[in-house]
């Protein structure tokens, strides 16, 4: 072959390897010479999708969802602190050892612009930024910080952010409660709660009644503690306070919906309900479980109401707790399991987040008719 006729092949080789996007290698054309393709813009491919980090499977036991429906938090044994800002979509673990340990958190609740974390070892956490960041309140502004005592429920006046109370185990002395005026960074107490049971649920009106619930006294009757001035003072319900059959099994959990309008649940699936703001109280009947009920919230209206429980028990009421039905099957993934569910929290009638045993988490976008299984995966 000529050299024209070569240089001639050459060139037409280069100009079909220009359109083709192949390169002359040391190997031949069309090898790869270490560059990556992107699409044939020319810029590096991405590397493959990072796997999130898992979240922690300890059980989690409480969770307050922000009225704002994005802002979500969950807490829970061994310090777990879960935070979302997708109405409970997903969640980021901001657990921070150095806060809280490793105790046991029970209880958080969400006001306007602050978040209240209570446990083990009388800690309370405070956070002014719905989470991201907490501080430990501890020395005089704590008088119950590492003592032998566990704050297993918290509450905070969502419409001012000031007042808050946080509950405790049984205490000899029955000072078992403290409350706040400054939304959490100071507290005062201890306050005498008429009971050396423990207490282990609050729940805020939108004035100024308070309900604690707890475990059975003494007497045989339900410790329920009402409070008309913030928490400051505290009357001990008796066994004349309820219709149908005074409770006598451990409550665990209570929802004040307006000043008049309450409700509690407990073991055994007991449901009472207040129309006079805890004075009296009247017992559900036919409600449709025997497992035990661990907590209750109910949706803006206040019409639509979910409680939860043991064996993945989903409960919910469209009248404001005077009847209820029970969600099971495809409408609520932990159908025939044994998990716990702890807590549940409802932003309006429509978004709504449960967590439990292992690390359980829950979501709803129709105010408690379906669920939706967030974690673990």
């Amino acid at each position: 072959m000529s050299g024209i006729k070569r240089q001639i092949l050459a060139l037409l080789l280069l100009f079909t390897l220009s359109l083709t996007g192949c390169s002359l290698g040391p190997t031949g054309p069309g090898i790869d010479s270490g560059e990556v393709s992107s699409g044939g813009t020319g810029g590096p491919s991405p590397g493959p999708t990072p796997t999130p980090t898992p979240l922690p499977t300890h059980d989690l036991l409480s969770v307050s969802l922000h009225a704002n429906a994005s802002n979500a938090i969950a807490v829970g044994k061994s310090g777990v602190i879960l935070r979302s800002t997708d109405g409970g979509a997903t969640w980021t673990d901001v657990s921070s050892a150095a806060v809280t340990g490793s105790v046991n958190l029970w209880a958080v609740s969400i006001g306007n612009s602050i978040a209240l974390v209570s446990g083990d070892s009388g800690r309370i956490l405070r956070s002014t930024d719905l989470g991201s960041n907490w501080t430990r309140i501890q020395g005089a502004a704590n008088p119950f910080d590492g003592l032998a005592i566990s704050l297993m429920g918290i509450g905070v006046k969502q419409a001012a952010d000031n007042n808050a109370v946080v509950v405790g185990s049984a205490q000899v002395n029955q000072q078992n409660i403290l409350r706040s005026t400054d939304g959490g960074q100071t507290w005062l107490g201890p306050i005498n709660s008429g009971t050396n049971k423990s207490l282990s649920w609050v729940a805020y009106s939108t004035s100024l009644r308070v309900l604690a619930v707890g475990a059975v006294q003494d007497s045989g009757v339900s410790a329920l503690d009402v409070s008309v001035n913030d928490g400051a003072n505290w009357q001990l319900s008796g066994a004349a306070a309820f219709t149908g059959g005074a409770p006598a099994a451990n409550l665990e959990g209570a929802a004040f919906f307006t000043d008049t309008e309450a409700i509690i649940v407990g073991v055994g699936g007991i449901v009472y309900r207040s129309v006079d703001g805890g004075v009296s109280w009247s017992k559900i009947l036919n409600v449709p479980t025997v497992n035990d009920l661990n907590s209750v919230d109910y949706g803006s209206t206040k019409t639509i109401v979910v409680a939860v429980g043991a064996n993945g028990t989903i409960l919910r009421s469209t009248d404001a707790g005077n009847s209820w039905i029970s969600i099971t099957g495809a409408a609520n993934p932990l159908t025939g399991t044994a998990t716990v569910l702890y807590g549940v929290s409802l932003a309006d009638d429509l978004k709504g987040v449960a967590v439990g045993s292992g690390g359980t988490i829950l979501r709803t976008t129709d105010g408690g008719t379906t669920w939706t299984k967030i974690a673990p995966k």
